[in-house]
Order: structure tokens, then sequence, then C-alpha cells
């Protein structure tokens, strides 16, 4: 009986071993993630909404209409699991040659990107 007991101690402890082991790839899988949004001639940008923590915090920013912002960029880099790296923009364009492309970044690299032309500038953009 005593080396049935031992053996089941050499399991449980190799099984706890590896659990421990499978929280080091979850955190594999959290990437430094920036946003950045850039309007062409006579875009105003009035609100960015952006994800900055995987437990659902944002940061919201609204922008008023006499300061005709037409681009920007996170200035900090957010340490965000993949699916949750998520920018809403919010933009208006002086006519319908106006664009507006909005960028995701994973690890310093362009991971997504999205170009809207035309009046309605508003645009949602995630990481799958």
């Amino acid at each position: 009986m005593k080396i049935n007991l031992r053996f089941f101690t050499i399991i449980l402890s190799a099984l706890f071993f590896f659990a421990a082991c499978s929280k080091d790839k979850i955190d594999e899988t959290t990437y430094e993630i920036s946003y950045k949004v850039e309007g062409s001639g006579g875009v105003a940008i009035t609100r960015i909404q952006y994800n900055t923590d995987n437990d659902g915090g944002t940061e919201v920013i609204t922008i008023p209409a006499e300061a005709k912002a037409s681009s920007f960029e996170s200035a900090t880099t957010y340490k965000l699991k993949q699916n949750n790296a998520y920018i809403v923009v919010y933009a208006d364009g002086s006519d319908n040659n106006s664009t507006l492309k909005t960028q995701i970044f994973k690890n310093g690299v362009l991971a997504k990107e999205y170009t809207r032309t035309g009046t309605n500038l508003s645009s949602e953009l995630g990481l799958p």
C-alpha cells in the first residue's frame, strides 16, 4: 500500500507542476496594445473610446468641436489580451473625400487597420 501511496504522490506532484506551467501560457496571450487614428484635412474627431485593461476598463476622450482634432495616438501602451483590444471613433468629414484611418498595434506592429471615407467617419475596430 505504501508503494501505491508514493506513486500517487508523485503523480499528483507532476499534475500540480504542469498546472503551474499552464499559467505561463496565459501570460503569453497578453500583448502590448496601442491605438492610432489619422484623419485627412477637414476631419474633426469628436470622441474616442478604447479598452485599457482586460477587466472592461476604458478611456473615453471627448474633443470639443473648436479643437478640430484630426489625429490621435494613445500615449500609453496597454497590456491586453488580443480579443480585448477595441477602439471606437466618432468623427465628421468636411466632404465625401474625407478619410479616417483607425489602427491597432500589437507589440509595436500594425495588427489591424480600417479606413473609412465620407462625411460620417465613425468607426469601430477590434482584434478577433
